[in-house]
């Protein structure tokens, strides 16, 4: 997916386009359906499912035209229930025109409990070293409870 990018009426340099995203738990990898570049899925997606305290790793594939992009980092969210409740930020650096590029992002431990449990919102989203938008993954998921 492609971001549009407006600066004061300019389009800039840069396009980054999501060409592919996953959650890694264990040995499992779970494709998350991508946008379509008029910000929809091709159909609407169920959650995905993530055991309650399981390590999550996300994997995202991109490719670069136009310039290359300078600083680029993710930023990935969550929200319960309309609430922030976790956000992390990772640097991956500098890239040129091409790709794909592939870039796993370190492993989270997912919240457990009775209170963790439930439907969750996401977003991954690009940004470059001056704060511009360059592509942006929204997804749900849920967890549920560890069975032994």
């Amino acid at each position: 997916m492609t971001t549009p990018l407006e600066d004061e009426g300019t389009t800039p340099h840069v396009r980054v386009m999501l060409v592919g995203f996953t959650l890694q738990v264990g040995y499992e990898e779970t494709a998350v359906p991508l946008l379509r570049a008029d910000g929809h899925v091709h159909r609407p997606p169920a959650p995905v499912k993530l055991r309650e305290g399981a390590e999550c790793r996300a994997v995202l594939t991109f490719r670069v035209a136009g310039d290359a992009v300078d600083g680029l980092k993710v930023v990935h969210e969550w929200w319960k229930g309309g609430t922030e409740v976790a956000r992390r930020e990772v640097l991956l650096g500098d890239f040129r025109v091409g790709g794909p590029y592939e870039v796993v992002l370190p492993a989270e431990r997912l919240p457990s409990g009775p209170g963790a449990r439930g439907l969750y919102e996401a977003r991954a989203r690009l940004i470059d070293d001056i704060h511009r938008i360059l592509g942006e993954q929204a997804y749900t998921f849920e967890i549920t409870r560890m069975l032994p």
